[in-house]
């Protein structure tokens, strides 16, 4: 088993097709997370609220990619990640053919060969959900990709 670190475009091309696909929008959000987000009465979320909770997750996904490869692979004592701007995530909409590719190699890429991850349990749960969501609809011969 070995690590690929994605490279800042790849998360960027995640990043958008997540945000502008409608389907991949609208099921973002964890029933845990609309929970709470109801008891906060905060939900529905905003627009920018929504985006911003994409971009953040998307960051927490190429850190712990990022994570994961130097932790296998680095040489140094220190280990440094550049953190990702709103800019830096702006990407190309990928099909959904590409993105479920994309998706499913970084699930993989988030695990050093000892078998550890950097990926809280609930950004897995989202990771593998979208997965799910995305072989549905391709299963399904269902519209809602680019």
């Amino acid at each position: 088993m070995s690590i690929i670190k994605f490279s800042v475009v790849e998360f960027a091309d995640i990043a958008s097709s997540i945000r502008y696909v409608t389907v991949l929008r609208d099921h973002f959000l964890s029933l845990k997370e609309v929970g709470k987000l109801s008891k906060l009465k905060m939900y529905p979320p905003t627009e920018q609220q929504l985006d911003k909770a994409i971009l953040c997750w998307v960051e927490r996904l190429y850190i712990a990619n990022s994570l994961a490869f130097e932790y296998q692979y680095g040489d140094l004592e220190i280990i440094s990640i550049k953190r990702l701007t709103e800019k830096d995530l702006e990407g190309q909409l990928l099909r959904r053919g590409e993105i479920l590719e994309k998706l499913r190699g970084l699930r993989y890429n988030l695990f050093t060969n000892a078998g550890r991850t950097f990926l809280g349990e609930d950004d897995m749960a989202k990771l593998s959900a979208l997965i799910q969501l995305i072989q549905d609809y391709r299963e399904m011969k269902m519209e809602g990709f680019v």
